[in-house]
């Protein structure tokens, strides 16, 4: 047995990889083109009624600033006119990171329309629960300042602050490699200091610690490590 069924299990989900991980042990599938998170399907069948926290990466889950949207009441009312705006040839789902102060920018997460109804239903199908679904990055804002980069293999996203700490903009951008994700912060960095992390599936947090490591890029060393919770 690979993991204790109490256990709660890390599903980190990109456009190209899922990544499993329950205590120490840590389960890999690259995603052939189309596959999508019907490639669950085996891991659900040996490991039924588990509890899942569920981790998107960029390429799944983008991030945008855009200027408020006037006439809407509530979060619900303001996310739904986010989707419709944000929608293009695809349908999308928005949800506000905050609800913003009067005249403030949003800042709204971006998936797929049917993305995460589509995750709950495979996971709680196995009888499973999902206790949460975020973008991989939210975890780690908390342990960060300032205007900040996030690399997750596939995508670059990013948000700049104002000197009291206003962000005035942000984006997910693709990176197909670390190579590429590299001359995409030098360019960002040339508009101001913006530190740079990125997501390290192969470290193991801490006993008890849920989530994946997130490492500086700056320094690759384990003592810069923080940890997504």
């Amino acid at each position: 047995m690979w993991w204790a069924k109490s256990e709660t299990v890390d599903l980190f989900v990109s456009g190209r990889m899922l990544v499993m991980r329950a205590g120490v042990q840590t389960r890999t599938q690259t995603l052939a083109d189309g596959q999508g998170i019907a490639a669950l399907a085996p891991w659900l069948a040996e490991r039924p009624g588990q509890v899942w926290r569920v981790w998107l990466g960029g390429s799944l889950c983008g991030l945008h600033v855009v200027e408020p949207i006037e006439g809407v009441a509530s979060i619900e009312e303001a996310e739904a006119a986010l989707s419709v705006s944000l929608s293009g040839d695809e349908p999308k789902r928005a949800c506000l990171a905050v609800w913003p102060a009067q005249g403030e920018t949003w800042l709204a997460a971006v998936t797929p329309a049917g993305l995460v109804d589509d995750l709950v239903g495979v996971l709680t199908q196995s009888g499973g629960r999902i206790l949460l679904c975020r973008p991989w990055w939210s975890a780690a804002v908390s342990r960060v300042g300032g205007s900040t980069a996030f690399f997750d293999g596939e995508t670059v996203t990013y948000w700049r602050c104002s000197p009291n700490r206003k962000i005035t903009s942000a984006a997910t951008q693709p990176a197909r490699d670390r190579v590429q994700a590299q001359h995409i912060l030098q360019r960002l960095q040339i508009g101001g200091a913006m530190s740079a992390w990125e997501i390290d599936l192969g470290a193991v947090p801490g006993p008890g610690t849920p989530g994946f490591a997130v490492a500086s890029m700056d320094e690759r060393s384990h003592a810069a490590r923080a940890i997504a919770v």
